[in-house]
């Protein structure tokens, strides 16, 4: 069970043709420095990353990371859908999108990188003083 704003991360290696492998390093190092507190679980098969969603969020999770590309969003976000635990919108979702082409975040006009808002959210830091 995760603390208050502890991310359960779904790392997909394979993702991007294995672009998530060679930065993971990178991205966990960034959020570690950011203070992001997160549990990391990879991928082993097509799929896994909804039965690790889904049992994640039976097991008390509400906090829920993917890193990854629109097959690990899709795999994901079907988990949380799936679980009978809490409704969906109990989960806080987010996306680092690492994969080929990151459809999903062009057409919903999402922003690739690593942003700052989204780091200050996983800190518990409200919206209102991300800007201050």
């Amino acid at each position: 069970m995760e603390n208050k704003h502890t991310w359960y991360t779904i790392v997909n290696p394979a993702g991007g043709n294995g672009t998530v492998q060679k930065r993971w390093p990178r991205i966990e190092a960034a959020l570690l420095q950011a203070g992001v507190r997160f549990e990391v679980v990879f991928t082993e098969a097509r799929g896994h990353a909804t039965e690790l969603a889904r049992n994640a969020v039976e097991s008390g999770w509400r906090h829920i990371l993917a890193v990854g590309g629109d097959g690990t969003n899709n795999e994901t976000v079907n988990g949380i859908l799936q679980q009978q635990a809490v409704p969906p919108s109990e989960v806080c979702y987010a996306l680092l999108p690492v994969g080929t082409g990151n459809d999903w975040c062009a057409a919903s006009a999402f922003q690739n990188g690593f942003p700052t808002g989204w780091i200050c959210s996983c800190k518990g830091i409200p919206p209102c003083r991300m800007w201050a």
